[in-house]
């Protein structure tokens, strides 16, 4: 309903400040439930993005969050929370599932094409294509964004590659924030981390 008004030609011809106010608070709303998905839920992430009520409530969310980033009404919300936004929602997002590594034995072209789909068109509307668009859109609309994303997935590659050294990831300044909650950071393996940031540099480029 929201992205419908938002999105209607009548929208930018009346006074839509209580609207815009609304929407302020639903997308503060999104990032919040996000958040909590993302790191408390780490480890059922899977589970609950294929669910099917749930997985399109968080699609919608995402995409809800993308229209949002074209206004700058908005701009503020995603600035004060884009590193977190990007390392424990869209990374966890945009990784690869146990079905997917499946379906890259049983039907690797569909595996391709949704690869491809994350990259370009995002077209599938799903969690991963969604959060793909929703990144790109913060790189595009947030100071800083593009760099900080750059930076962080070659410091995840060469964390990765690395040995998954414990010491190396306390010392490593771009990852001192995240440390003691993110989900992605402490629970994926340098095999997960390897890919997802390869896959976001991908989507971004």
């Amino acid at each position: 309903i929201v992205e419908s008004i938002y999105l209607s030609p009548y929208a930018k011809k009346v006074n839509l400040s209580g609207f815009f106010s609304y929407c302020l608070l639903n997308g503060q709303f999104c990032l919040m439930t996000l958040f909590t998905l993302c790191i408390n839920f780490h480890d059922k992430i899977e589970e609950i993005i294929n669910t099917d009520v749930i997985k399109d409530i968080y699609a919608a969310s995402l995409r809800l969050l993308t229209i949002m980033l074209d206004d700058n009404n908005f701009y503020q919300v995603f600035g004060q929370h884009m590193h977190k936004t990007i390392v424990d929602v869209i990374f966890p997002m945009m990784r690869c599932t146990e079905r997917e590594k499946l379906s890259l034995v049983s039907d690797p072209q569909n595996f391709v094409n949704l690869a491809l789909d994350t990259c370009e068109d995002q077209g599938s509307e799903i969690c991963k294509t969604e959060a793909a668009r929703f990144l790109e859109a913060l790189c595009d609309h947030v100071d800083g964004c593009f760099t900080f994303v750059t930076v962080f997935c070659c410091e995840l590659l060469n964390y990765a590659c690395a040995g998954f050294i414990p010491e190396q990831f306390a010392k490593t300044a771009v990852f001192a924030p995240f440390r003691p909650s993110s989900g992605f950071l402490l629970k994926s393996t340098p095999e997960q981390m390897t890919e997802t940031s390869l896959l976001v540099m991908s989507d971004i480029s």
